[in-house]
């Protein structure tokens, strides 16, 4: 027997006013302020391993194809950063 269906809830960014199209959904916004408070609680999480940037691939420009492939396969955790010079 599958078990029952029950709604899951995430913290994502999303624009002000957001409404998701499933019904089982819903977006938060965390207040997080940008000062040196929460900037040094979030240096402190990152020290301890408790969060931790994402990773960045770095790729030339003779590579775009192969970063379009990654971006479109929606198995990139992470940044993709073109590198120009």
């Amino acid at each position: 027997m599958l078990p029952p269906i029950v709604p899951r809830f995430w913290i994502a960014a999303a624009p002000e006013g957001f409404q998701p199209t499933r019904s089982d959904v819903q977006t938060l916004r965390p207040g997080v302020a940008r000062d040196r408070k929460h900037l040094e609680r979030m240096l402190e999480l990152l020290e301890v391993g408790a969060v931790w940037p994402p990773e960045i691939i770095r790729y030339t420009l003779t590579d775009a194809a192969e970063a379009h492939r990654v971006s479109e396969s929606r198995h990139l955790r992470g940044k993709l950063v073109f590198e120009v010079r």
